[in-house]
């Protein structure tokens, strides 16, 4: 049997989806973590409710991993546009930047570039991507500026937009990403837009809103991993 391990920032973005799963096989608490498990179409998911921050997405990737077993991380949730995205839109993130990571001043390189990685924008699991789109061919795929900041004013997502080519930002897909990468796990990412120039005001409005379609989209493609 498959097990897929979903981090997840917020338990309000937790609930929204698992509510359509049925009984809920085990649930308990890891320190700060919140993990349910279900047994849906020949799988075993884990959910991991992880809070927010790379720190806490990234611990709790590795979780799944190592003591539930997980062979692939999905991680979902929202996401401010940097590029103009309108609210409510799905996005797959073919890559990650770190843009909080910065050794420039002993390496000599630029902030976010992991020696290991070729570029500043660490790419996720092509494979999962291209399985992705060949099933919703409609779904745009973006880079992802991910950090410990919820970035709220024009002028540093405009930064952020010139020097990495993000299209949107958060704070749990590095964590995510960079620790399944290193255990070999693939992964997938897909993002909602949830805000844009009017920052944490529109978001709060956005997390208060069922938003339906975009949770139905998401179990969709759970079902597909």
């Amino acid at each position: 049997m498959k097990r897929i391990g979903v981090v997840v920032a917020m338990a309000m973005e937790t609930e929204a989806l698992v509510n359509t799963f049925g009984a809920v096989k085990r649930q308990y608490d890891y320190g700060a973590m919140n993990i349910k498990e279900f047994d849906r179409n020949g799988k075993e998911i884990f959910f991991a409710t992880c809070t927010e921050g790379e720190i806490m997405s990234s611990a709790c990737t590795q979780y799944l991993i190592s003591e539930c077993g997980a062979e692939l991380i999905f991680n979902y949730g929202l996401a401010g546009a940097l590029a103009d995205f309108c609210i409510g839109k799905t996005l797959i993130v073919k890559g990650v930047a770190h843009y909080e990571f910065d050794i420039s001043p002993l390496s000599g390189s630029v902030r976010g570039k992991y020696d290991r990685f070729e570029s500043t924008v660490i790419p996720t699991d092509e494979g999962l991507r291209a399985k992705i789109k060949k099933l919703h061919p409609d779904i745009e795929e973006v880079i992802c500026a991910s950090g410990d900041k919820f970035i709220a004013d024009e002028k540093t997502k405009t930064a952020l937009k010139d020097e990495f080519g993000a299209g949107v930002c958060e704070m749990e897909a590095a964590g995510v990403l960079i620790t399944a990468n290193n255990a070999g796990i693939p992964q997938l990412i897909i993002k909602i837009v949830s805000d844009g120039a009017d920052g944490a005001e529109g978001f709060r409005k956005f997390v208060n809103e069922k938003n339906s379609e975009y949770f139905s989209l998401v179990a969709e493609i759970l079902d597909e991993l």
